[in-house]
């Protein structure tokens, strides 16, 4: 455990830096809410690190979780002669180990080029350019059940696009078990055509509810891009909260477009979406 921590952090092995940290932010997100007094969301912190869980007993040790991300230093101040608990460098390996495929597409010649090739698969002409102020990150990695029924779903009705956007604390759970009806709050998961109104509530809620401990942390928030089943169930509509948006993407200072004719959608079910990519805001120190 230690060796493979110190190999991914000092020596640059294994795991591409930017997913490293972008794996241990949205955890510490993740967990942060989850030890929050006034909230019930256990699920934020699906999956739980196996290292802190009695298979024989069948619970929790979050106590002990809590105490040992207490004492996870910076991520930059760990080298081969920092000394940490045990269990702290089994929490640090599980956390950029843990069995998931996330690919970083950062700025290149090659990042452009397949960012226009993505935009004509998927529709949406605003997904961004990889920059120093964003990355996307394609997610490979998902349930094989679910996967099965998305397929077979996405052969009989057919696919869209689509962006969601949600709290930072939210992502740990979305990039590993994807998106999921019951971390939503209304009837069911919201997207939209739109990437301005994702980022308003990716932006809003990480900016004012996110309390990760992480004074340094480099990202602001995130914007995954989904694919849809065109599903009978999936409500679509071209007016849904558009007036307040605007209001709010305003006060943000967001340029409104003039076309009031972007799409939302509600998904109900777990099995009729499927995350493709991450797109990660970074702050500009």
């Amino acid at each position: 455990m230690i060796k493979t921590v110190l190999e991914i952090v000092v020596d640059g092995l294994h795991v591409p830096r930017e997913v490293y940290e972008l794996r241990y932010s949205l955890f510490i997100s993740a967990a942060n809410r989850y030890f929050r007094k006034d909230e019930n969301r256990s699920e934020v912190l699906e999956p739980f690190p196996t290292c802190f869980y009695d298979f024989t007993t069948k619970t929790r040790l979050n106590d002990s979780l809590k105490q040992c991300i207490s004492s996870i230093p910076k991520l930059s101040e760990i080298n081969y002669t920092i000394s940490l608990p045990e269990e702290t460098w089994a929490l640090l390996s599980w956390i950029f180990t843990n069995p998931l495929k996330i690919e970083a597409v950062k700025q290149s010649e090659v990042s452009d080029y397949m960012s226009e090739v993505l935009r004509e698969e998927t529709k949406l002409s605003t997904i961004p350019q990889p920059s120093n102020h964003c990355i996307r990150f394609d997610i490979t990695h998902e349930d094989p059940n679910l996967k099965k029924i998305f397929l077979a779903h996405k052969a009989k009705f057919g696919t869209f696009f689509a962006y969601h956007g949600s709290p930072r604390y939210n992502f740990h759970s979305i990039i590993h078990r994807g998106l999921r009806c019951s971390l939503s709050v209304g009837k069911g998961t919201y997207l939209t055509s739109h990437l301005e109104t994702a980022t308003l509530y990716s932006q809003e809620f990480s900016l004012s509810n996110d309390v990760n401990r992480c004074a340094n942390d480099p990202i602001k928030y995130c914007v995954s891009i989904v694919e849809v089943v065109k599903h009978p169930s999936v409500t679509v509509t071209h007016n849904y909260d558009v007036d307040k948006t605007a209001k709010v993407l305003e006060e943000c200072k967001f340029e409104v477009s003039s076309s009031k004719r972007h799409r939302y959608y509600v998904v109900n079910s777990d099995e009729l979406m499927r995350l493709r990519h991450l797109l990660v805001y970074y702050k500009l120190w």
